[in-house]
């Protein structure tokens, strides 16, 4: 209801016209209407406020490559990192305790979410408003305190998003490292001439020697013939 109100009041209808056609007025357009012409082809709706929409989302691709070319530009050059944060609903012991304590507020039951699975998975689904908020302010906490830092990231741009299985919230992000060093090691391989197997171990030598972090990546053959890669809980460009 809240969209449909704000589709309403925000959105505004354009109509397709090519150079040289004559100015079609509202008069005009109620006109043809009343005489019952179908035109609804050349009519363009326009709600880029709207969150979710198509046009919110050209928006804001728009301002993502407005940014990466502003980085270039400043010598910042291309993103470092690509992260994607993923919200473990039934695993956060905080998140459990906020929303026993949110059910015991606004229904007076007790509840043990951590002994009880099947009302932990109740909880979840009947208070995602909650559940996003926590996982809206772990995100910024993990910004603040764990991606600048120690990733030492200046600067990001990131997106929510709701998986299609189970409708819970996660983000995808880009970021770019002060330093620029993963570009470094990666210029320096390709003036070396290396193979792409040197390029990915100098990025783990590297990931190793800096967060502590290690990349095994294996393959193994699934249904089809297909090759499936099992990568650390870590991915970089």
């Amino acid at each position: 209801m809240i969209m449909r109100k704000r589709a309403l009041e925000q959105s505004r209808f354009f109509v397709d016209q090519q150079l040289g056609d004559p100015q079609i007025t509202v008069a005009d357009l109620q006109e043809r209407l009343a005489r019952g012409d179908t035109f609804t082809d050349k009519l363009l709706y326009f709600g880029a406020n709207l969150l979710g929409t198509a046009q919110y989302w050209h928006q804001r691709r728009r301002e993502l490559r407005a940014l990466v070319e502003f980085m270039v530009n400043e010598k910042h050059g291309l993103p470092s990192f690509f992260m994607t944060g993923s919200c473990a609903e039934f695993y956060f012991p905080p998140l459990r305790r906020l929303l026993e304590e949110y059910i015991l507020q606004t229904k007076g039951k007790e509840a043990n979410l951590a002994e009880d699975s099947n009302a932990c998975f109740k909880a979840v689904q009947e208070n995602t408003h909650v559940v996003v908020s926590y996982f809206d302010l772990r995100t910024h906490a993990y910004h603040e305190k764990v991606l600048k830092p120690v990733f030492g990231v200046s600067d990001y741009w990131y997106r929510y998003e709701f998986a299609k299985s189970r409708g819970q919230i996660h983000w995808h992000q880009l970021s770019w490292r002060e330093d620029r060093q993963p570009h470094k090691l990666l210029h320096e391989a390709r003036e070396d001439g290396c193979e792409e197997e040197e390029y990915a171990a100098r990025l783990s030598q590297w990931a190793d020697q800096t967060f502590a972090m290690t990349k095994n990546g294996t393959r193994e053959k699934t249904s089809g013939h297909h090759l499936r890669e099992r990568l650390s809980p870590y991915q970089m460009i």
